[in-house]
């Protein structure tokens, strides 16, 4: 930032600023394949040493403990309400009293 003219010392330090989280979304990127790669290579080495019972064993206890996370994540999203479709305000039936108020006015200030 020395060698920027202090009249583009906001273009200096936005441009240094870019630099930054795109040298670190690039790394994370990076580390993240190499990371899954070799996970996956540690894996596969280690599924093809065991007998094939007990790799068939593993593969199904693993599949189901997918199913019931899957099944789990499920439940807990049916609690949640649905998002509404996206729109500037409700539909009329669920508007209260307060939404035709002006915006200085409380709920709370008498009238």
């Amino acid at each position: 930032m020395g060698s920027v003219p202090v009249a583009r010392a906001g273009m200096g330090s936005a441009s240094n600023d870019l630099q930054r989280d795109f040298g670190g979304a690039l790394f994370q990127a990076v580390m993240g394949t190499l990371l899954a790669v070799e996970y996956t290579r540690y894996f596969t080495k280690a599924f093809a040493a065991l007998p094939p019972q007990q790799a068939q064993q593993l593969s199904q206890q693993a599949a189901a403990t997918i199913s019931q996370s899957f099944t789990g994540a499920e439940q807990v999203a049916k609690q949640f309400p649905r998002p509404r479709p996206s729109s500037s305000s409700p539909p009329p039936s669920r508007r209260s009293s307060t939404a035709r108020r002006p915006p200085s006015c409380s709920p709370c200030s008498p009238r």
